[in-house]
């Protein structure tokens, strides 16, 4: 008796519980609903990558070059500053931003009077992107450190040399030129100063 009312009983409407609905209708209903979320979850996953993609190798180099120029007034925000640029310098390692960030990297050093570590960064430059367009100022800013911070006159010599020979036709090599035969020197010593003719 049980089992021939079940047998005849009206269906039940779709919104019914579950529970009461024959298993194989239940489970279909699950699955389906469980592909129709799937389905949603992915489309929703795929709008936010693209929306929420990040910055560009550019607004990234761009930001931590403004965090540098924070950071030679501030040290508190030092290692932010440091640590931005050397994001810059692995992600983005196969293009230009790199060698730019690089040489922030050492100006910020030089600014913070770390001049060991501003030396080291500019080398790690010339050694790392020699053809750069940042490769002449820091040999250049090596042979200035060199000589007017630490008074180290004969490697001041040999970076303003290399800066003649690896960089011939810049303007930083002529520049180099007439700075190394009067490295040591004070500037009064042999700096020929234009007469002002407007000078009484």
């Amino acid at each position: 008796m049980c089992f021939r009312n079940r047998a005849t009983r009206a269906p039940q409407p779709f919104n019914s519980d579950p529970i009461s609905l024959p298993m194989t209708h239940a489970s279909s209903v699950i699955a389906r609903d469980f592909s129709a979320a799937s389905c949603m979850v992915w489309a929703c996953m795929a709008v936010g990558l693209l929306a929420c993609s990040g910055p560009s190798p550019e607004q990234q180099l761009a930001a931590a070059e403004a965090a540098a120029v924070e950071a030679a007034h501030d040290s508190t925000k030092l290692t932010h500053a440091t640590n931005l640029l050397e994001g810059v310098i692995s992600a983005q390692q196969d293009t230009p931003n790199a060698s730019r960030a690089l040489k922030s990297l050492a100006v910020l050093l030089q600014q913070r009077g770390d001049l060991e570590g501003a030396i080291a960064g500019y080398q790690r430059l010339l050694d790392l992107y020699p053809g750069s367009a940042e490769a002449d100022e820091a040999q250049f800013m090596i042979a200035f450190i060199y000589e007017e911070h630490l008074g180290d006159f004969e490697a001041a010599r040999k970076a303003y040399q290399a800066v003649i020979d690896n960089h011939p036709g810049t303007e930083l090599a002529a520049n180099a030129q007439r700075l190394l035969p009067n490295v040591g020197r004070a500037p009064e010593e042999w700096v020929n100063f234009q007469d002002d003719p407007a000078a009484p």
